[in-house]
């Protein structure tokens, strides 16, 4: 049976490079989850989290020269569980939160995206 859109998991992508951005939409749908967004700075992620909601989240680490900290902590306070996708193997953040989260090396795969959110998926029940 087909998951409708309203079923389906929705993911919060927040990443300020609009290619990767659009790359994790793309992934995303083809592993059958909602995507929600992309939103590229914190501002944007946080209105598009509080307008929208989401079940997870794939967060860059730094927007646009800013940290993704203010997310991290509001998507903490909401349960709402999210893996930092970076282009670094660690935190390049001095904050235990966002040194601590689950992290995806850029560039990714769909098995090791879609190995991801199942464990975070797994994480939320």
């Amino acid at each position: 049976m087909e998951q409708t859109q309203e079923n389906r998991t929705r993911v919060l992508v927040v990443d300020d490079q609009y290619l990767i951005a659009m790359d994790l939409v793309c992934m995303l749908e083809q592993l059958g989850y909602s995507p929600v967004g992309p939103a590229a700075s914190v501002a944007e992620a946080l209105a598009t989290l509080a307008r929208d909601g989401a079940d997870l989240a794939l967060l860059d680490e730094t927007l646009a020269g800013e940290s993704a900290l203010p997310v991290a902590m509001r998507l903490q306070e909401q349960g709402i569980p999210f893996v930092v996708v970076s282009g670094h193997v660690r935190s390049i953040s001095g904050n235990p939160l966002l040194q601590a989260a689950r992290r995806l090396e850029k560039p990714l795969t769909n098995k090791r995206l879609a190995e991801t959110l199942m464990l975070l998926r797994d994480a939320r029940k």
